[in-house]
């Protein structure tokens, strides 16, 4: 049977890796995001200073219908940057994350103190822990394989 001290540096470990990840997450949907945010902020200025260009000018229909196809395409990306809701989820994980980073600070807190685990505290942090858990986003496959690898089996996708 593993000692305490050991069980402590696992369950320290894991957690880790779990809010490590979701902040690989955050990262990634913020880049996500900034990815189409960008693009869509750029196309409508386009847009915009194309229809002043053409207002009242006849012959510049080539440009009126570059404006159009243009305002389509910045529609769009905007459409298709609310669908994915990577802000969302950028948001959710950095959640996650912050909640992973209380219950470390929790267990190191009490190593420091050197208090003692007393049946209650130990009941309470699981359920909080598995509660986290189920609550937060998937995690990218990368924490996933550093949880199997520290025989994490709730660490699915």
């Amino acid at each position: 049977m593993k000692d305490k001290k050991h069980i402590k540096q696992t369950w320290l470990e894991r957690l880790m890796v779990r809010r490590d990840g979701h902040m690989e997450n955050v990262k990634k949907f913020g880049r996500r995001n900034k990815q189409f945010g960008i693009p869509t902020i750029v196309v409508s200025a386009i847009v915009g200073s194309a229809v002043f260009a053409t207002l009242g000018e006849s012959d510049m229909v080539g440009l009126q219908i570059a404006a159009g196809i243009l305002s389509l395409s910045g529609a769009a990306l905007s459409s298709l940057q609310t669908f994915l809701g990577y802000d969302s989820l950028s948001e959710k994980n950095h959640a996650a994350a912050a909640g992973y980073s209380r219950l470390i600070s929790e267990v190191e807190a009490r190593t420091l103190l050197d208090k003692p685990d007393d049946e209650e505290f130990v009941t309470d942090f699981v359920d909080r822990m598995n509660t986290l858990i189920a609550d937060s986003p998937p995690l990218p496959t990368s924490a996933l394989g550093k949880l199997k690898g520290l025989g994490d089996s709730s660490a699915t996708a």
